[in-house]
């Protein structure tokens, strides 16, 4: 089960994350971020994970393809509230070398 919720307001995008992000939500994960990004105009979008129960590659794979689609619309895309778990796949594949995980500025204006 997951569930991905979509908040605006004047200054970040921010789409929160919880349940298992797996083969089952992917496909939702991929359309609530391109909406946001979609919507960003200059606005950071963050993806809070800190209700993120499992995440496994399909889930990472929408990550990702958010994150490109981010950056070909120069939308800063930010990591927040990671998991333990998920931090851990996240170095293990390398992948956080690729995330923003600055969330300390994420929540203040562009």
């Amino acid at each position: 089960m997951h569930r991905i919720k979509t908040h605006t307001d004047a200054h970040v995008l921010r789409v929160s994350l919880a349940g298992d992000i797996d083969v089952a939500a992917a496909g939702d994960l991929r359309e609530a971020g391109l909406r946001a990004i979609e919507q960003a105009d200059g606005r950071p979008v963050v993806f809070d994970a800190g209700g993120v129960t499992f995440i496994d590659s399909t889930g990472l794979g929408a990550l990702v393809a958010l994150n490109n689609a981010a950056g070909e619309t120069n939308t800063r895309m930010v990591l927040q509230s990671v998991p333990p778990r998920m931090a851990t796949l996240l170095r293990v594949t390398a992948l956080d070398h690729v995330f923003d995980f600055d969330a300390a500025t994420a929540d203040e204006p562009p």
